[in-house]
């Protein structure tokens, strides 16, 4: 299904997704993203977590990476 929208995915790297600890640091990240509305964070549109398929699917937002800023 095309949307004709450019999104961003954040996974998690298969070598951690038996890592407890951090699926749920990473489903807290996803709730309280997707509970904030403020021009500055961006939108998340949906998040998954199941084995194999763990990821939160936001806003894709051009620019400059953050990396080259510090």
């Amino acid at each position: 299904l095309d949307l004709d929208t450019e999104r961003a995915l954040k996974t998690v790297v298969a070598a951690f997704e038996d890592d407890a600890r951090l699926l749920g640091m990473f489903r807290r990240e996803a709730r309280i993203m997707a509970s904030l509305r403020h021009p500055h964070v961006v939108t998340i549109h949906d998040a998954r977590f199941a084995q194999g398929l763990t990821f939160i699917d936001m806003e894709y937002l051009r620019g400059q990476d953050l990396a080259q800023l510090f």
